[in-house]
Parts: structure tokens; sequence; C-alpha cells
């Protein structure tokens, strides 16, 4: 029973180490239809980000509509506050490491306030760093996913023979 429960934690930290991968790579697509978004429609945030909530899968989606919901109500709440709230909010339970959720938080800082060229440039550096990061992290994957399986049945196997 405690080899099974321990590899039960390997093949859990296992899933968490690829999840946090694809919730990378579906978040790039989502920065890529915002791109594309501010580049061609020329709409105001707000929309844009409707636009796009309607079309992704939750969390993602509860995340966009919110920021739309906030940022088409003109409370006078800054746009990089509805940002950051936001993403802490709505994409915490994403397996994203804590430096990558802060570095989405930071991105927010500058949409809303620049021209349409400045938060471009941002985007496509914003875009860089998560494609250098998910290169990492695919590269990290299958390694991580053996230790973690091999290192769960060694954890039960040891605990099994200290506790016979």
């Amino acid at each position: 029973m405690i080899v099974g429960m321990t590899s039960v934690w390997g093949i859990m930290k296992a899933e968490k180490v690829k999840n946090q991968l694809e919730n990378m790579k579906y978040l790039q697509r989502i920065l890529s239809l915002i791109q594309s978004e501010i580049r061609y429609s020329r709409l105001f945030l707000g929309e844009i980000f409707e636009n796009i909530g309607q079309g992704v899968k939750e969390p993602y989606k509860s995340w966009l509509m919110e920021i739309s919901e906030k940022a088409n109500s003109f409370t006078g709440e800054r746009f990089e506050d509805i940002w950051k709230d936001s993403c802490k909010r709505h994409l915490k339970s994403l397996d994203l490491s804590e430096q990558e959720l802060n570095s989405l938080k930071s991105l927010g800082n500058q949409l809303g306030y620049a021209d349409i060229q400045v938060q471009m440039r941002l985007l496509d550096l914003y875009q860089e760093n998560l494609e250098r990061t998910i290169r990492e992290v695919s590269d990290q994957v299958k390694t991580k996913t053996r230790l973690y399986h091999c290192l769960g049945v060694m954890g039960g196997l040891f605990v099994a023979v200290l506790l016979f």
C-alpha cells in the first residue's frame, strides 16, 4: 500500500510538469490571439478580451471575461490592477511556476496605456520569453517524468523495507 501511495505521488508530480507545459502552450496561443486582435482589429482591449474569451477553455475564459467586464465598466480602476487581480483569481490553478505567473501579471503593466506599437513590442518580448520557458520545460518533461516515477516507486520500497 505504501509503495502504491508513493508511486501515486510520483505520477501526480509528473502530471503536474506535463500540465504546466500544456498550460504555457495554451497561454501562448491566447496571447497570440490578443496580439493579432490588437494589430488588426484595433478594438478596445475590453472588446478584444471578450471576443477571445468566448472561444477559450476555463479558467482562461473566466480570466478574459472578467478583464473584459471590468475594462468595459470604466470604473476608474487601472488596467494593470484589473489584469493582476484577475490573473491571481483565475490562473492560480494552472500549475504555472511562480516566476511565470509573476511574469504574466507584470505584462498588464503596459497593456492599455501604451500605443499599439509599444503593446505589440511588449507582447513580442513576452512571447519570446514564454517560448524560451516552454522549450526549457519541454526539455525537462521527459526527464522529470521518469525521475518522479522512479522516486515514487523507490520511496515506497524504502518505506516498506523500513517498516518490515
